[in-house]
């Protein structure tokens, strides 16, 4: 094929990524070569509008791209991150820092994201002994789950995972005292002729002077009258109840969001 002959945006395109890598070469006449059917000077004209076009929409990008997160806490208590993406809308954050006093205790060098914008999280505790910090961490395409950061004499302790909580922590049992309450991933439904489902606890953490702290008795009342029987705290695909007690999941959950 020709250029310039049969196929005039084909030869525009050609110049651009020759010009783009090189605008200086617009000056020498040598390289916009003249196609039998099209002017030169529109070519330069073209060609330089693309330029411009481009540079525009790279400059509109970079002011539009999501800017490092800073929250500070109690305790002396900050947290550093930067957008997993840029550039997207999705507001997901990795490279952890925590720092207190201004010495890091903690950095995540792996591509963990983290959910650092949400109403619930994160959440500092202050305890008798030591601080608990919880950040809710991006599962997709799973359920999310919570990081929860154990603080002692400025130094990080420990870590370990619960499940993302239904609500702010409320007196679920009656006994004066506040919980949490959630459940660890969604559940699929399979079968033929009976439909059933992965077992899927709800569990509860009672919040004392001393942490947070599993409440089993309540988390095994609450289960065995959802599925008539506790089959652990933890969620397990191996375990089949029938999808019928799927609704009573539900009902307890929007008591507890309701309650």
């Amino acid at each position: 094929m020709e250029i310039g002959t049969s196929c005039p945006a084909q030869t525009s395109f050609w110049l651009f990524r020759k010009v783009a890598r090189n605008p200086l070469l617009l000056l020498h006449s040598s390289v916009v070569h003249k196609p039998k059917r099209q002017n030169t000077t529109t070519m330069i004209k073209t060609i330089l509008t693309l330029i411009v076009y481009f540079v525009l929409i790279s400059g509109l990008k970079g002011q539009n791209r999501k800017p490092d997160l800073y929250i500070k806490l109690e305790k002396e208590l900050e947290l550093k991150a930067k957008p997993a993406y840029p550039d997207e809308e999705i507001s997901t954050f990795n490279y952890l820092e925590i720092f207190q006093n201004g010495e890091k205790i903690f950095k995540d060098t792996t591509l963990t994201e983290y959910t650092l914008e949400d109403s619930l999280y994160p959440r500092l505790f202050d305890f008798k002994n030591h601080l608990e910090l919880l950040i809710e961490v991006d599962g997709r395409p799973n359920k999310n789950e919570l990081y929860r950061f154990f603080i002692k004499g400025q130094k990080l302790d420990k870590i370990d995972t619960l499940p993302t909580f239904l609500t702010i922590p409320k007196d679920l049992d009656k006994d004066k005292k506040l919980e949490y309450a959630g459940f660890w991933d969604y559940g699929q439904v399979w079968g033929d002729s009976i439909e059933v489902t992965g077992y899927n606890p709800i569990v509860i953490y009672e919040i004392t002077e001393n942490g947070i702290n599993l409440d089993s008795l309540t988390t095994i009342k609450v289960n065995t009258s959802i599925y008539g029987k506790f089959y652990g705290f933890y969620f397990n695909e191996q375990i089949e109840v029938p999808y019928i007690k799927d609704s009573k999941f539900k009902k307890e959950i929007e008591r507890i969001i309701n309650e």
